[in-house]
């Protein structure tokens, strides 16, 4: 979606379902790479991190470029976040770039932390609990 999930604010964007959830987040250890200063402490800037990362895994021989290919950058961060134990880290969007994105490593959570969301129609209730 661009622009605001308020109703009748947002637009969709093309070619993308949408659904807005209203989400319960509560996590005990979070990095803030959305932060500038959060990004200076593990040597890393915005660029890299919304940077092409799809395009490595969307790249053959059969397209019209072909390279690079593999992992991106940007999937080797997310793996060295999460061989830390951090229960998740908040990023901007590449999508939105003045809006921030949260991801959840759902192993990582620890006891107390939890993601809770109601599917909107059905009224069921969908929650991930901390085990650690």
């Amino acid at each position: 979606m661009i622009g605001s999930a308020a109703p009748g604010r947002g637009v969709p964007h093309p070619g993308i379902g949408v659904l807005v959830l209203n989400a319960q987040i509560v996590l005990q250890q979070v990095y803030d790479l959305s932060s500038v200063s959060e990004q200076s402490t593990i040597q890393t800037n915005v660029q890299e991190l919304t940077g092409d990362w799809d395009g490595y895994q969307s790249r053959s021989v059969f397209t019209s470029v072909s390279g690079p290919v593999g992992i991106a950058e940007t999937q080797t961060l997310g793996e060295s976040l999460f061989s830390t134990g951090v229960e998740g880290f908040r990023s901007v969007s590449a999508k939105i770039p003045y809006t921030r994105t949260l991801m959840v490593f759902p192993t990582n959570m620890r006891r107390g932390s939890s993601v809770q969301y109601i599917e909107i129609g059905r009224g069921v209730v969908h929650r991930i609990d901390g085990t650690l």
